[in-house]
């Protein structure tokens, strides 16, 4: 059951062939697979955020919302 799960982080993480010894080594490139998928979760979130925000301020600089004040005249 563990197998397609390590074949599915080698296959979108990236990674090869474990070059850290023994059972240290093993723990150690888990837990650095790990950190690199939730890197790559959090990036992909942070991508979505900014897009939403570029799009709100988007679509208020077409509406005319953003613009409420009006200018001074003397």
């Amino acid at each position: 059951m563990i197998e397609p799960v390590i074949g599915h982080l080698k296959e979108d993480g990236h990674l090869e062939r474990n070059r850290l010894a023994g059972a240290d080594g093993d723990a150690i490139n888990a837990i650095l697979a790990a950190a690199g998928h939730n890197m790559r979760l959090l990036a992909r979130w942070l991508r979505l955020f900014f897009a939403l925000l570029v799009a709100i301020a988007l679509s208020r600089q077409v509406t005319g919302q953003a613009s409420r004040l009006t200018p001074i005249t003397t």
